[in-house]
């Protein structure tokens, strides 16, 4: 069997019928972005042509209004904003081409179509081109023949609003992109994904996609729903669906393309070789969205949310699910820079996990990465969302705090230091308790600012991290021999500034070492 080529709608269960031209007698009485019937105002003098238009036009299913004076046209142009105007050139009050000029100050995509019995004298096309109207109908070829006039307008109107949608379907998409292709967690591109498919879908016509999923599968192409919205923002499961959104998901799936039903549709998120997942959405069975703009948008979150994962792999530390060390000292150097833009406090944590080896020959080394596996739930669950948190050696552990003092720090170090005392791990049934030695520190200012306009190069930046990271290190060391279990701040009389600047060699007076008086925290003081 042929497979379909990319991008084509694989039809599941059902046919969709959807309105692909503009035939007068079926598709053409109904706008395809709003579903409603077309609307014609007839502007004409004469009770006879008028009479005669309004019996033409409802009779291939059009809705129709008629005034006779070029004022009530514009008045009625405005408000009930048909989508073509037959418009008769001579009127008793003013010309149709003055009419033309005012209703072409509100309205730009109107069809309109200029009736007159004296052609003659105004080639049609000098005057369609002047006056920006879409058809020229002499009244001596007979009224019959204006409903070509008409059906060529609505054609027109058609293709003008299908540009027009697709227009705002790719801003949409563009200003979505924009906001995927960070380096944010995956979770968190699901969501904007689905939100930005939903909005490319309200684009094309309102209300469009209020109801969908992101299923999400893995290598052997098992089906898991990771976000929903709509009235299915409670499933928990793809089970929890409707069969319907179920079928065109597994299609799609199955067939790597865009699926459509009656009443839903699938579009695929693929990886190279394989689907990812799909979006899918319940859909009204008139609704026909751009297919192609669907996929090219879904390719661009199926790149984003790759590109993310491939990204965690190089910078994620497996046992803990912090970030590595490389990466944790990238992240220091890039918040002392902001900081140091910015003139915003920033701090850090220093842990040392304590009696981690007696864990390891007691019990073995899956103990220990147990140990420390839960030493990374703990930090994650302590820690604020723009925190970062990185294991920095076997058994320690940084947290960056950007744009916290301090003091801050230290109430986060105590946080920490409870969760620990509270949380054992269970081995060979037995009860491991684990405690952790706590330093802190930071600053409510950097004072690097003209230290950064010599524009230093990144291995200095690197040694300065490194530096301050060493300077909270030694108050966990602090913490340490007066038992562990328990947090050590820098003492308030301790200028870190004047330690960063003497480190750099930036100041005149002499370096005077990396390490003053620690205050001690106790434990029982942490329980504060």
């Amino acid at each position: 069997m042929t497979r379909p080529k990319r991008g084509a709608i694989v039809f599941a269960h059902s046919k969709q019928t959807a309105v692909t031209g503009m035939d007068l007698e079926e598709g053409s009485r109904i706008r395809p972005d709003t579903g409603q019937t077309y609307k014609v105002l007839v502007v004409d003098d004469s009770p006879t042509v008028q009479l005669q238009l309004r019996a033409q036009l409802a009779t291939v299913g059009l809705d129709v209004r008629a005034v006779d004076t070029g004022k009530a046209a514009i008045e009625v142009a405005l408000s009930w904003r048909p989508e073509c105007v037959l418009l008769d050139y001579f009127l008793p009050d003013i010309t149709g081409e003055e009419v033309v000029e005012k209703i072409r100050r509100f309205d730009a995509d109107v069809q309109i179509v200029l009736i007159t019995g004296q052609a003659a004298r105004k080639p049609a096309r000098l005057m369609m081109k002047r006056l920006d109207i879409q058809g020229y109908h002499d009244k001596t070829n007979g009224l019959e023949t204006v409903m070509i006039w008409v059906d060529a307008a609505l054609k027109g109107h058609a293709q003008k609003m299908v540009i027009l949608r697709q227009t705002r379907c790719l801003e949409v998409a563009l200003e979505v992109s924009r906001e995927i292709h960070q380096l944010l967690p995956v979770p968190e591109l699901f969501g904007l994904g689905l939100r930005g498919m939903q909005r490319i879908l309200s684009a094309w016509t309102p209300g469009l996609g209020t109801d969908g999923a992101l299923i999400w599968a893995d290598e052997g192409g098992t089906l898991s729903l990771r976000r929903a919205i709509g009235k299915f923002a409670g499933c928990a499961r793809v089970v929890d669906l409707p069969d319907h959104l179920r079928v065109v998901a597994d299609t799609s799936v199955d067939s790597s393309e865009v699926v459509r039903s009656e009443t839903a549709i699938a579009i695929p998120l693929m990886a190279v070789h394989r689907p990812q997942g799909v979006f899918a959405f319940e859909l009204d069975p008139s609704a026909n969205p751009p297919t192609d703009h669907l996929l090219l948008f879904s390719q661009q979150v199926s790149t984003a949310i790759e590109n993310n994962l491939l990204f965690e792999m190089a910078t994620i530390d497996t046992l803990t699910g912090l970030v590595s060390r490389a990466h944790l000292m990238r992240r220091t150097v890039e918040w002392l820079k902001i900081s140091t833009r910015k003139n915003e406090p920033f701090s850090l944590i220093f842990l040392d996990v304590d009696r981690l080896k007696p864990i390891n020959d007691r019990f073995g080394h899956a103990a220990g990465d147990v140990a420390l596996a839960t030493i990374g739930a703990t930090l994650i669950d302590c820690i604020r969302d723009v925190d970062i948190a990185g294991r920095y050696g076997g058994d320690e552990f940084v947290v960056l705090l950007p744009s916290a003092t301090p003091t801050v720090a230290g109430t986060v170090a105590g946080r920490i230091c409870r969760a620990l005392r509270d949380r054992t791990i269970h081995i060979d049934d037995e009860a491991v308790s684990l405690t952790a030695s706590i330093g802190f520190g930071g600053l409510c200012e950097i004072p690097l600012r003209k230290w950064m306009r010599s524009n230093p190069k990144e291995d200095e930046w690197n040694r300065l991290a490194a530096f301050l990271i060493g300077l909270v290190d030694d108050a966990t060391y602090i913490a340490k021999q007066a038992g562990g279990n328990q947090v050590a701040g820098l003492p308030k009389d301790l200028d870190v500034g004047k330690e960063l600047l003497e480190f750099l060699h930036w100041s005149d007076g002499e370096h005077s070492g990396r390490f003053a008086v620690v205050q001690r925290i106790t434990s029982s003081d942490a329980e504060t």
